[in-house]
């Protein structure tokens, strides 16, 4: 009898201990809280002799896995995911773990700048839509937190960037940037004169019209000849544009030469000549 019960207790054991040695499906994540287009890596921490993994990644690249450490997954879009692990074990047994990951949204960096390029000194209005606490902006060489419209002035001539940060309450940051022209400032009797070699008046509102650009413009005399040297278009006013009609008709695709002769308020004369290409 004694020795029948030392074999039933040993026994025993024996079953107590396979069963507390049972195979564990298990995993660890490097971070539960992410932002959009960020990833994490995935590392298997199961037990027991295990023949195959399969992974499953809810919104994740790659959605899937057979790899016992399938390393980085990249999530790119915000929300509650989860990851699936199932191990198949080498005397058939299989188990299952799942987590859930929260794949936060970042705050978009949009914001308005007015004017975008002046004479300096420029004053620069800058707003946005985004909370204050989650702005940061860098304009001028600094940097100012807590602001969601504010101006600057801009003393010099340049190009300059003015960018905007934001940062929400899961860490999420995005970042965009505009460019300021600022010229330097001329007298104001001086005259100048631009003109375009382009134009398309096809009523889409933009580009439809010839017009030069101009400042303290006296007088004023500019001539437009089609390809047959035909008079198509005269003016003595620099702020009258070419709507690209003559007589009432539309005038062809092609090739214009323009003469302008101006006299700046200056004194300065222009006597420019050149061509302009209509298209539609």
């Amino acid at each position: 009898m004694r020795v029948l019960y030392i074999f039933c207790f040993s026994l025993m054991v024996i079953l107590l201990q396979a069963q507390n040695s049972k195979p564990v499906a298990s995993f660890t994540l490097s971070d539960n809280i992410i932002c959009a287009n960020s990833s994490i890596t995935v590392s298997d921490q199961s037990t027991g002799n295990i023949a195959y993994w399969n992974w499953s990644f809810q919104g994740g690249n790659p959605a899937s896995s057979e790899n016992k450490d399938p390393g980085n997954i990249i999530f790119s879009n915000p929300g509650i995911y989860k990851i699936i692990l199932t191990v198949t074990f080498e005397n058939g047994d299989v188990d299952t773990e799942s987590q859930t990951i929260n794949v936060g949204a970042f705050t978009p960096a949009v914001f308005n700048v007015a004017p975008t390029q002046g004479i300096a000194p420029l004053n620069v209005q800058l707003s946005t839509n985004v909370p204050a606490g989650q702005c940061k902006w860098y304009v001028g060489g600094m940097s100012f937190t807590d602001m969601s419209a504010f101006s600057h002035i801009y003393q010099n001539a340049g190009t300059f960037d003015i960018c905007l940060v934001t940062k929400n309450q899961l860490g999420c940051k995005d970042s965009a940037c505009i460019d300021v022209i600022v010229w330097e400032q001329t007298a104001q009797d001086s005259s100048f004169l631009i003109t375009p070699n382009v134009f398309t008046p096809n009523n889409d509102l933009q580009n439809d019209i010839f017009r030069t650009t101009s400042r303290n413009i006296v007088e004023w005399d500019s001539r437009i000849y089609n390809r047959w040297g035909q008079l198509v278009y005269n003016s003595s006013a620099p702020d009258v544009a070419w709507d690209g009609m003559y007589n009432g008709n539309a005038c062809e695709v092609g090739v214009y030469v323009y003469i302008i002769k101006a006299v700046g308020g200056d004194g300065k004369p222009y006597d420019i000549s050149g061509t302009l290409t209509l298209f539609r």
